[in-house]
C-alpha cells in the first residue's frame, strides 16, 4: 500500500515537471544546473526519452559521427559533478538567462555573399575516389576486403622511405657538363613535369641512363625498391580513402560489390565533401573501420589519413561567391547545458564527440537554429546551432564570442541573420560586443563553407580586440576533464587558442528586426523508464536504426526494464522487414510491417503504422506494384517530400534514400503526375520567379536533379539564364547541363553565358555543355576561346569539354592548332591534349606538338600540324 502510494506520489511529481518543461509556464529560475538520475542505463534513456520528445530530430542526425549517447551521459553527469565542488558554479547558474531570437530582415531582404563549393569540384573529388577504386581492382580484391587487407599490409610494417629529390642527389660540378646536363634533364623533365614522389622516381628510372652520372644517385635496385615503397604507400592511401567513404556515410557498411561502391561515391554531396575534410571526423573513422589496429603503426595510419584529409580539403577549398538575398526570418532557440552537449547531433560535426562538455560553462550560450514551422506543425525542426561564451575584453568590457555556427542546412542567409540579430539586440544580451574568431583560428572552428564564407566577409570590416574567457578556473576545470571515452580531447575551444578575434561592425544600419524572448527557465525531469509507452521507446529505437545507430539500439536491448515491456526477440526481424520489401505486394508489404510491429510489443500496430508512415519509404519503393495507380499516390508523395526535406541550397544532389536513378521513365513520368510530385513542382515554379535569388538558385538546381521534361519548367528555367543575379544564372546553367536538354534555342542561350562576366557562370555554362556534347560547331568555337579565360577552372573545364565533344570540324582543329604557338602554357597544352584525342587527327600529330611544354611551338612546326589537320579524314 505504501509503495504504491509512493509510485503514485512520484509519478505525480514527475509529470508535473514534465508538463512545466514542455510548457515552460512557470519559473524555475535559482534552481541551478541540475541533471535527472543517471546511474544506470535505465535511467539516461529515460532522460534521452524525454529530451526527445522536447526536441523529436535532435538524435536523428546523430549518424554521422559515431557518438555513444549513454556514455555522453555518463560523462556529462561526471564532469558536473567535478563543476559543482566549485563554489561559484551553482550561482552563476541560478542567476543565468535562457532567450529565444527570431530575426527577420527588412522587406527587400538583404544582400548576402553566398560562398559555396563549387559542384564542378565535388564532381573533380568524386572522378578521384573512383579512379583510387580502379586502381584497388587491379590488387584483385572485392570490397569486403578492404579492410583486412589494410591491417595486412600494416602488420608487414613495411618501410615507406619518404627521401626526397632536392638535396639527397648531392651538389653535381657545374665544370663537369655531363652531370651539368643530367641536371638539367632531372629539372625540367623529372622535377617540373611531375609532383608525386612515385611519378618522380619512375621518370628517374625512365631516364636512368642520362642521370646515373649525378653524385649519390640510388642504382636501379635501390630506387625500384623506393617505387615499391611509395606504390604501397599510395595503395594504401587510395584503400583508407575509399574506407573512409564507406564507413562515413550512408548506412556504414562495406557493399559487396565495386559496383554499389561506384554507385556510392556517386551519390556524394558537398556535405560528404565537408565531412571528409575534417582531420577529426577522419580519425575515428579509419581508426574504429580497423578495430584497433594500433601501436608502432600509428605513424603510418596517421600519414595515410593526413593524405585522405588534404585530398578532400584541395576539392573543399575550390569556391566561388554568388552575391544572393536573404528574405525568410530564422530562430534561435537557447538550450541548456544537458541538451546543448548534444549540439553536434544536429549541426553534423565533431562537437559532441570532441569537445561535448563546454556548454557546462555557465558563461556559455547554446541556440539551436530551428527550421521555420508550417502552418499547424508545433514539430521543432532543427538545422544546426550557434555557440557563443561571454568574455571580458582587456578595457574591462563584455564581448559574447560567436565562436562556431554549424549545420549542413545553415544557409549563408542564416549565418548573416544571425550575426545580425546578436549584434542588434547585443545590450538585452548583456555584453558590449559581438566578438568573432580570427581568420588564423576560422579554419578549425567553422567545417561549413558557406558560413565560413559568412564570417570572413565581416573579419575584414572589424576591429581586432583581445579578450580573456570569465572564470577560468571553472574553464580550465572542463578543459583539463579527459574521460576515457575521448570525448573531450578536442582543443577548439581552449582559453590558450582564443585569445583574440575581430569586432563585429556593420557598414549598413544593420536594419533586420529581433523578436528576442527571455525564457522561463526549462528544466528536465524525466520520468520513470517504466512509465513510457511500447510505442514511445520503439519509436526511438526505430528512429535510430534508421539513423544507423546501431551500437545504440543494442545498448536500449540489454536493459532488462526494456526486455520486460518489449519483446526484443523480434526487433531485429521489424529492421529487415523494414529495409525492402524485396518485390513482395504493398499490401503484403504494410501486412508483413504490422506482423512485426505486433510481435514487438504494439497492440495497435496498424494504428502505429499509420501514424508512422514514414516507415514504409523507402522500402516500399521496391514493392512489385508500387507504382500502380493504387499506391502511386502514397510513393509519390514520400519521394516528393524526401526530396523538399534534404534538398538544400548547399546540396548539389539530391538524399533520396530509395535509388531514384534506377527508376524508369515511364514510373518517373507517372510520379511526376502525383499530387505530391505536383505540389513541390508548384511550388518549385513559384520559387523561380522569388525575389530572393537564393532561393530561385536553389529551386533551379532541384529541378536539375529531379530532370524533368516538362516544358513549363524548362521555359521558366531558360528565363533564368539571363538573371541578374550571377548565383542563378550559373545554377541554371548547370540544371541544364544536368538534364541535358536538346532545345536549340537553350542552347543558344546557354552559348549567351559563355561570354558571361562573372567566371563561375561561364564555368557552369561550360560545364553544361560537358554533359550536353552539343554539335554546334559555333558552341565549340566558343568553347574553344575559353581555353585563355583568365579562370584557371574554366579553362580547365573547356579543354575537359572539348575532349568529351570531340569535334570534327576542320575549322575548330585549326583554331586549337594555332593555339599551340600561344604564349600562355596553359593553353598550349589545353590545345594539344585536345588535339591528340579528336578522332579524326592522324597519330603521327603526336610527334609534332610534343614540345609545347616548354615553349611555344615554332611557325615550322605548326605549319606542318596545320598541313595534316588540313588532309585529315
Amino acid at each position: 500500500m505504501v509503495d504504491k502510494k509512493g509510485k503514485v506520489k512520484s509519478f505525480s511529481i514527475i509529470a508535473l515537471g514534465s508538463i512545466i518543461f514542455l510548457l515552460e509556464t512557470i519559473s524555475l529560475a535559482g534552481t541551478g544546473h541540475r541533471l535527472p538520475p543517471l546511474e544506470t542505463d535505465s535511467q539516461k534513456l529515460a532522460f534521452l526519452l524525454e529530451v526527445k520528445d522536447h526536441i523529436p530530430a535532435l538524435f536523428s542526425d546523430a549518424a554521422r559521427y559515431d557518438i555513444d549517447l549513454f556514455t555522453l551521459l555518463e560523462n556529462e553527469k561526471e564532469l558536473v559533478e567535478k563543476l559543482k565542488s566549485q563554489p561559484e558554479y551553482e550561482r552563476l547558474f541560478t542567476s543565468k538567462q535562457y532567450h529565444d531570437l527570431t530575426i527577420t530582415p527588412p522587406q527587400g531582404g538583404i544582400s548576402v555573399g553566398a560562398v559555396v563549393i563549387k559542384p564542378e569540384s565535388v564532381n573533380e573529388w568524386k572522378e578521384s575516389l573512383n579512379k583510387q577504386v580502379e586502381l584497388i581492382k587491379k590488387e584483385q580484391l572485392q570490397p569486403p576486403q578492404l579492410i583486412d587487407h589494410v591491417k595486412i599490409f600494416l602488420r608487414k610494417s613495411p618501410t615507406l622511405d619518404d627521401q626526397k629529390f632536392i638535396g639527397k642527389l648531392g651538389v653535381i660540378d657545374k665544370k663537369n657538363s655531363e652531370q651539368s646536363k643530367a641536371q638539367h634533364t632531372l629539372n625540367e623533365t623529372c622535377l617540373q613535369l611531375f609532383k608525386t614522389q612515385l611519378e618522380r622516381w619512375q621518370c628517374v628510372i625512365d631516364h636512368f641512363d642520362e642521370l646515373k652520372i649525378l653524385p649519390n644517385l640510388p642504382n636501379k635496385e635501390r630506387i625500384g625498391a623506393l617505387i615499391s615503397s611509395f606504390q604501397a604507400e599510395q595503395m594504401l592511401h587510395s584503400t583508407l580513402s575509399v574506407i573512409s567513404i564507406l564507413k562515413g556515410t550512408s548506412d556504414g557498411l562495406i557493399p559487396h560489390t565495386w559496383q554499389e561502391v561506384n554507385q556510392r561515391i556517386n551519390q556524394l554531396t558537398p556535405d560528404d565533401l565537408i565531412h571528409l575534410s575534417d582531420i577529426d571526423a577522419l580519425n575515428p573513422i579509419v581508426y574504429q573501420a580497423l578495430e584497433g589496429e594500433h601501436g608502432l603503426q600509428n605513424s603510418i595510419i596517421d600519414k595515410a589519413i593526413q593524405s585522405v584529409q588534404k585530398q578532400g580539403h584541395a576539392y573543399a577549398s575550390q569556391t566561388v561567391t554568388n552575391q544572393t538575398k536573404v528574405t525568410t526570418p530564422v530562430k534561435l532557440s537557447q538550450v541548456l547545458p544537458q541538451v546543448g552537449i548534444f549540439r553536434g547531433c544536429t549541426g553534423g560535426d565533431c562537437s559532441s564527440q570532441y569537445s561535448f562538455p563546454y556548454p557546462n560553462d555557465p558563461h556559455e550560450r547554446i541556440f539551436f537554429i530551428e527550421e521555420p514551422q508550417t502552418p499547424g506543425s508545433t514539430e521543432k525542426k532543427l538545422k544546426g546551432y550557434v555557440s557563443a561564451t561571454e568574455v571580458t575584453l582587456t578595457n574591462g568590457e563584455k564581448g559574447l564570442y560567436v565562436i562556431t555556427i554549424s549545420g549542413s542546412h545553415v544557409s549563408p542567409g542564416n549565418a548573416e541573420l544571425i550575426l545580425r540579430g546578436l549584434e542588434k539586440e547585443k545590450e538585452k544580451l548583456d555584453v558590449k560586443h559581438i566578438i568573432l574568431p580570427n581568420s588564423t583560428n576560422l579554419g578549425g572552428l567553422i567545417n561549413f563553407t558557406p558560413i565560413k564564407g559568412i564570417y570572413e566577409s565581416h573579419l575584414k570590416q572589424g576591429t581586432p580586440t583581445t579578450f580573456t574567457y570569465q572564470d577560468q578556473l571553472l574553464r580550465s576545470v572542463i578543459e583539463n576533464y579527459k574521460p576515457d571515452s575521448g570525448y573531450n580531447r578536442g582543443q577548439y575551444d581552449h582559453a590558450a587558442k582564443n585569445k583574440d578575434g575581430i569586432i563585429l561592425k556593420f557598414k549598413d544600419s544593420n536594419p533586420v528586426t529581433v523578436d528576442l524572448k527571455k525564457q522561463i527557465e526549462p528544466q528536465l525531469n524525466s520520468k520513470d523508464i517504466s512509465l513510457y509507452s511500447n510505442e514511445k521507446m520503439i519509436e526511438f529505437i526505430l528512429d535510430l536504426n534508421h539513423s544507423g545507430r546501431h551500437n545504440i539500439v543494442n545498448k536500449i536491448k540489454s536493459i532488462s526494464e526494456i526486455a520486460h515491456k518489449i519483446n526484443l526477440a523480434h526487433i531485429d526481424s521489424l529492421f529487415d522487414t523494414l529495409k525492402s520489401c524485396n518485390s513482395k505486394t504493398v499490401e503484403a508489404y504494410k501486412q508483413a510491417i504490422i506482423s512485426s510491429l505486433e510481435e514487438v510489443g504494439i497492440t495497435k500496430a496498424s494504428g502505429f503504422l499509420e501514424k508512422k508512415s514514414s516507415l514504409l519509404y523507402p522500402g516500399i519503393a521496391s514493392c512489385s506494384n508500387a507504382y500502380d495507380s493504387a499506391h502511386i499516390e502514397q510513393l509519390g508523395s514520400f519521394i516528393a517530400k524526401d526530396f523538399k526535406d534534404n534538398f538544400k541550397d548547399t546540396i548539389y544532389q539530391t538524399k533520396i534514400r530509395g535509388d531514384y536513378s534506377k527508376i524508369s521513365d515511364k514510373d518517373k513520368n507517372a510520379l511526376y503526375k502525383t499530387k505530391g510530385f505536383k505540389n513541390l513542382f508548384k511550388k518549385l515554379i513559384e520559387e523561380l520567379k522569388d525575389s530572393d535569388g537564393a532561393i530561385r538558385s536553389s529551386a533551379a538546381k532541384a529541378f536539375g536533379n529531379i530532370k524533368t521534361e516538362n516544358k513549363e519548367i524548362h521555359n521558366a528555367l531558360a528565363k533564368l539564364l539571363e538573371d541578374s543575379d550571377g548565383a542563378v544564372r550559373s545554377s541554371a546553367a548547370s540544371a541544364f547541363g544536368n538534364i541535358k536538354t536538346e532545345n536549340k534555342e537553350i542552347h543558344n542561350a546557354l552559348a549567351k553565358l559563355l561570354e558571361d562576366s562573372d567566371g563561375a557562370v561561364r564555368f557552369s555554362a561550360a560545364s553544361a555543355f560537358l554533359n550536353i556534347k552539343p554539335k554546334d560547331k559555333e558552341i565549340h568555337s566558343a568553347l574553344v576561346k575559353l581555353l585563355k579565360d583568365p579562370d584557371g577552372n574554366v579553362r580547365s573545364l573547356a579543354e575537359v569539354a572539348l575532349g568529351v565533344i570531340k569535334p570534327e570540324d576542320k575549322e575548330i582543329h585549326i583554331a586549337l592548332a594555332h593555339l599551340l604557338k600561344d604564349p600562355d602554357l596553359d593553353a598550349r597544352l589545353a590545345s594539344a591534349r585536345i588535339l591528340k584525342n579528336v578522332k579524326s587527327i592522324e597519330t603521327h600529330i603526336n610527334s609534332c606538338i610534343g614540345s609545347v611544354q616548354s615553349s611555344p611551338i615554332n611557325q615550322t612546326k605548326l605549319n606542318e600540324i596545320l598541313e595534316i589537320l588540313e588532309h585529315s579524314k
